[in-house]
């Protein structure tokens, strides 16, 4: 009767905790399937930002970019993987079947937070880079108007007034909100053809001139953090892509 009471009892333990189990990994399914929406919703935010300022050549304004909580994969920190494991082996009964599950739900969370914590890093870097150029080109306009207001001062080109006046239209007078893509077309460069058709001191339209093709540099870097953007944007679609069909497959029953 000992005997009996102990294979009884040993019988509950494991009737207990393969229903522990059960429930664990039925919670794992739950989380894993719940990825689905957000991950449509992610790469849906990231085509539109792609759309709507990548692509605009002369957008300067950076829109805002909603990153899905859930796709941060917090909630599986707090799950313990040995239950998944044997939760697959008990529905598959085959240990390479279940080996081969379990390390697709890993690899997906792991692909998942590897991109959202990427995803957090380059909006920083483009934020950062972004302001850098920014403080750059206020400061050559700085010294370029600097430099203009000398030639007026002492007549040192007779075509200063018309660049001077083209400066206050399309700097001056728009301050604080200057769009500076769009003074690559409206200023830069019509300012730079204006100082090759003028006369005067050469050191001095040498010295403008650089200024201005400074503003053409920073102005192609600010596109190039664009591009740079948009390129980390389309993996991540990519990525976020292959784990929704990753999921899809995940055999977590017979």
């Amino acid at each position: 009767m000992l005997l009996l009471g102990v294979v009884i009892d040993r019988l509950l333990l494991k009737h207990t905790e393969n229903k522990r189990v059960e429930r664990e990994g039925l919670r794992w399914k739950s989380e894993i399937e719940s990825l689905l929406e957000p991950l449509k919703q992610q790469q849906e935010v990231f085509k539109k930002f792609i759309k709507e300022y990548c692509d605009v050549k002369d957008r300067f304004d950076i829109p805002y970019i909603n990153s899905q909580l859930l796709l941060k994969c917090e909630i599986f920190d707090s799950l313990n993987k040995e239950d998944l494991y044997r939760f697959l082996q008990i529905q598959h009964e085959n240990a390479d079947v279940a080996t081969h599950e379990y390390h697709k739900v890993i690899q997906v969370i792991s692909s998942l937070k590897s991109c959202q914590h990427n995803l957090s890093d380059v909006i920083s870097e483009m934020k950062s880079g972004s302001s850098k150029l920014i403080n750059q080109f206020e400061e050559v306009t700085r010294e370029y108007n600097r430099r203009l207001t000398v030639c007026l001062d002492d007549n040192q080109l007779p075509l200063a007034g018309t660049l001077q006046n083209l400066y206050n239209e399309k700097i001056n007078k728009q301050m604080p909100y200057v769009n500076i893509f769009e003074l690559e077309d409206s200023f830069v460069r019509p300012s730079i053809n204006i100082i090759v058709e003028s006369n005067g001191d050469k050191k001095v339209r040498n010295e403008l001139r650089n200024n201005l093709q400074s503003m053409l540099d920073t102005i192609q870097g600010l596109r190039n953090e664009k591009i740079y953007v948009k390129q980390n944007l389309e993996q991540f679609v990519e990525i976020y892509g292959k784990a929704a069909d990753t999921i899809v497959t995940i055999k977590f029953d017979k």
